[in-house]
């Protein structure tokens, strides 16, 4: 039930750090919290969570002035709780949301949704046969930039998409990240590259490694280039990276770019336009570039609010985690084995939408 104000409330379950990204304090927090149509309620985890994560979450309740539950089932049962934002660990997600949506809450998931086809798989199952929105955090199809490259494309303006170029290589940071940065920032331009095209990727090529940070840890690659045909034979290359160069510290320094070739033109998406950088003697340029305009996160949570309230129709959902997830998995594969892996296909021959509801 939403607060006398009208706004939905939040509860906020789990801070907890996934590969070492605080996403629930640094990414959502600051949106949720700012936005006109939510309010903050509460903070819970379940029961079993270790109990130094429930003392990192009791601190940030009580720095949010916010009351800490370890009985989920309770927390979301509170009248006072619309909506979820998921930020605990991929061992223990599914099982979460599968909680979250038999209490039949709507709730926005941290990305990447999952790491496995079984728990992609067993997230959908349950989000569907409850009828909850379950919106993964893959928030940059929803820049401007991707909204109005999507725009263009499906109004023509560049004739028929034959190729597409992207890069989304982030700039700074001390290492890569543990799971890879493939596995991190992958589905972002791949999400967008579907959005934008409406178009499956039936096979990938792929090269991957760790060229800028190394470490012990194979999988922790920093630097991946992938080649994928997609539908209708149109061919689409992304680099995808951690780059240990100027950046700003929120991530999102380096280059998000997309190209998008047509028979009647190419398209262009720079999404860290605009910007301002400022460099001197006595300052780092990693704490001087800032970012105006509108930002894909609020964008994203807009959209959540309105297919929650009903008046839009969610565009975004676990299958096209599943989706960007199948192609990340097949580039691992062809690197590994060097060669060009085909995604597999649904029981009717056909890929999975590029836009469907929750």
């Amino acid at each position: 039930m939403p607060f006398e104000d009208g706004r939905l409330g939040v509860l906020l379950l789990s801070f907890a750090s996934v590969g070492g990204q605080e996403h629930q304090r640094t990414m959502y927090v600051p949106v949720l919290r700012e936005h006109p149509a939510l309010r903050l309620a509460a903070v819970a985890d379940e029961a079993s969570a270790p109990q130094e994560q429930h003392a990192l979450n009791r601190r940030e309740a009580e720095a949010l002035g916010l009351p800490y539950s370890t009985d989920l089932d309770a927390a979301l049962a509170d009248p006072r709780v619309d909506v979820v934002s998921v930020c605990c660990p991929f061992e223990r997600r599914a099982e979460v949301i599968r909680r979250v949506a038999a209490a039949g809450k709507p709730m926005l998931v941290d990305k990447p949704l999952a790491l496995t086809r079984t728990d992609c798989d067993a997230i959908e199952r349950t989000v569907r046969a409850a009828g909850v929105v379950c919106m993964p955090a893959y928030h940059f199809r929803f820049h401007p930039a991707v909204r109005s490259a999507r725009a263009a494309v499906m109004g023509g303006s560049i004739g028929l998409p034959w190729g597409v170029q992207g890069d989304f290589i982030i700039a700074g940071g001390k290492s890569a990240w543990p799971l890879g940065e493939l596995a991190n920032f992958g589905l972002y331009p791949i999400d967008a590259i579907r959005s934008i095209l409406g178009l499956e990727v039936q096979s990938v090529y792929a090269t991957r490694g760790s060229f800028f940070y190394g470490g012990d840890n194979p999988e922790a690659d920093d630097l991946s280039v992938l080649a994928l045909n997609l539908e209708h034979g149109v061919l689409a290359t992304i680099s995808v990276g951690r780059a240990p160069t100027t950046g700003h510290p929120n991530g999102y320094g380096g280059d998000r770019r997309l190209r998008i070739m047509g028979s009647h033109g190419t398209l262009v998406v720079d999404a860290a336009r605009p910007w301002i950088q400022v460099a001197g003697r006595d300052s780092h340029a990693d704490e001087s570039r800032r970012y105006y305009g509108a930002e894909s996160l609020r964008a994203l949570v807009d959209h959540f609010v309105a297919c929650v309230r009903g008046s839009q129709r969610p565009e975004l959902g676990p299958a096209d985690a599943r989706a960007a997830l199948e192609v990340i998995l097949a580039a691992r594969v062809a690197t590994a084995e060097n060669r060009v892996v085909a995604l597999p296909r649904l029981a009717d021959g056909t890929s999975t939408p590029a836009n469907p509801a929750c």
